[in-house]
């Protein structure tokens, strides 16, 4: 049996009157993305990439990773250096994110891997060793500290200091 369509209506004494929905409001026009914004937005996926990149390099060795507490670094050390850019205009984040990579190159443990993540908060944010400690325990806050206070020696060049830096890292893991 074919039912028939009833029209809306509201009763009152006396008064009949058809309710009918406004018409709806047309969307809003979303702006284009500025040049600015799209760079932006490159750099957050090949950051992402790079991240993802990092974490199954360290899930095929190291069984049980802990892969929250990874994130937390990660965005950790997005927070911490937030707008801080590089001389080619990357975020500065980029450079921690590859210093994790040769440590993972190195098969580190957990807390190598964070520190790496974590070694220029403490120098270049306003992060202290006590948020470290807090957030990633002490063996990651000793760590990072110990980079800071060898980057406060003289080098004679950009190489003997990175060298100087994975020295200090490792004697620090010992």
């Amino acid at each position: 049996m074919a039912e028939k369509k009833k029209k809306v209506t509201a009763v009152a004494p006396e008064v009949t009157e058809e309710i009918t929905a406004p018409p709806p409001e047309p969307a809003p026009e979303v702006p284009s993305p500025t040049a600015e914004e799209e760079k932006e937005q490159t750099y957050n996926e090949a950051l992402e990439g790079r991240y993802n990149d990092l974490l199954e390099r360290l899930r095929g060795y190291m069984p049980g990773l802990d892969e929250e507490r990874l994130r937390r670094a990660f965005a950790f050390a997005r927070e911490a250096h937030g707008s801080q850019r590089r001389k080619d205009g990357s975020p500065y984040v980029t450079h921690p994110v590859e210093v994790a990579h040769i440590v993972a190159d190195l098969a580190l443990d957990l807390d190598s891997i964070i520190a790496a993540l974590l070694h220029d908060t403490i120098e270049d944010t306003g992060f202290e060793y006590a948020d470290i400690k807090q957030r990633f325990g002490a063996p990651v806050a000793e760590l990072v500290d110990g980079v800071t206070k060898l980057t406060r020696t003289p080098f004679s060049s950009k190489e003997e200091q990175q060298m100087e830096n994975l020295r200090k890292m490792f004697l620090a893991m010992a």
